[in-house]
């Protein structure tokens, strides 16, 4: 009898998120997606030193792009940070088209 385990086959994430280090202390944050369609992504920061970032919510929707761009408060000095990231499919704040019929698979009567 042969079985699997859930943690046998591993699920790559949708979506990764690299940073690169900038000459000039900056750093630059961008994603990579494997699927097609949008989605919500969420990216918050802690710790972060040195630069004043909130956090960042923004519906992405190519196979690869600039997320944002971290400067430092003190150019002289480069930035530590942490992040941590969340995603779902879609747009949260999507809206239905009024012009077009939504159609439901229903027998008739």
């Amino acid at each position: 009898m042969l079985g699997f385990g859930q943690n046998m086959f591993p699920q790559r994430d949708n979506i990764v998120i690299e940073y690169k280090m900038n000459t000039d202390n900056s750093v630059d944050l961008s994603y990579t997606k494997e699927k097609p369609g949008s989605y919500y992504i969420e990216l918050k920061f802690t710790p972060l030193s040195n630069c004043y970032q909130p956090g960042f919510k923004r519906v992405i929707k190519g196979y690869s792009d600039r997320l944002m761009k971290l400067k430092p408060a003190d150019p002289n000095k480069g930035i530590s940070f942490s992040y941590t990231y969340n995603y779902m499919m879609g747009d949260p704040k999507a809206k239905a088209d009024e012009n077009f019929s939504y159609v439901l698979p229903f027998k008739i009567g």
